[in-house]
């Protein structure tokens, strides 16, 4: 019987936004300082205990948008830097910090990662300790299909969106629908057994006798555009996802942060 494998999903670190995941103090370009807000540091104090809980894992599987970009939109006032090698920098460090024995990874949104053609987490992938290319030799691809003790991952960053409640596993469902159309007519290596997918910034699950299809927690707070659309938004379901597989068959942990006590704002007149 060969020993189970442990796999750690995680994804959306936006490094770079007040927002995003962050060490307690950074040392910026100009030779000061970025010290993470009250938040920040609270989220970075459980990536911490994840890690000396569940470190040192067989797989790291990395969903994308590592770092938070430029912000050309918001004219970088979101970000604590918009220097794409810094942010860089730090998301690489982050990565590390997992120690683990192989990491896949997959490039996020064009509008954080990308700049001037350039995918950046390709470049920072490239140096990130037993970071594993695909057949082609990219570091970061788009997607990519990883067998893990027999059980079958895609990894993938983008999924749709959807505000409705009731609607939230809607999206996966279909990520599961044309994962079967494309394997009947031949147009993908395997069948999945699990489909991983980012961008969404919350922790959502859904499974079948054909398979199942996660959306990966993030490490990114909401931030002031997100309160703006929705006020009373609550925090996305920040963690990771640690799956153990051996010969075919899985199972899943979901490992989230408990935020109470944590929020502060109440204003009183």
């Amino acid at each position: 019987m060969p020993k189970p494998k442990r796999i750690i999903a995680i994804s959306d670190l936006h490094v770079g936004s007040t927002h995003g995941l962050c060490p307690n103090k950074v040392e910026l370009e100009d030779g000061g300082y970025y010290k993470a807000s009250p938040l920040q540091r609270a989220v970075y104090k459980e990536w911490r205990a994840l890690i000396r809980k569940h470190g040192e894992p067989d797989v790291l599987f990395f969903l994308g948008d590592g770092i938070d970009g430029k912000q050309k939109k918001e004219f970088g006032k979101p970000c604590w830097t918009t220097s794409l090698a810094k942010q860089g920098e730090i998301f690489g460090e982050l990565i590390d910090q997992w120690h683990a024995k192989k990491v896949y990874a997959i490039h996020g949104t064009g509008y954080h990662v990308a700049c001037e053609g350039e995918r950046m987490e390709e470049a920072v992938m490239q140096d990130v300790t037993n970071s594993r290319a695909d057949a082609n030799g990219a570091f970061a691809p788009p997607h990519r299909f990883v067998e893990v003790g027999g059980v079958v991952f895609h990894l993938c960053h983008k999924v749709g969106v959807t505000t409705l409640w009731k609607s939230r596993p809607t999206t996966l469902s279909g990520e599961m629908t044309k994962a079967r159309e494309s394997h009947s007519r031949g147009l993908i290596p395997a069948y999945p057994d699990i489909i991983l997918r980012g961008h969404a910034h919350r922790y959502n699950y859904i499974g079948d006798g054909f398979g199942a299809a996660f959306t990966v927690p993030p490490w990114q707070l909401v931030t002031p555009y997100a309160a703006m659309n929705s006020p009373l938004s609550w925090l996305p379901e920040i963690g990771c996802i640690e799956f153990t597989v051996s010969n075919g068959q899985w199972r899943h942990e979901g490992h989230t942060i408990d935020f109470r006590g944590k929020v502060k704002g109440l204003e009183k007149a």
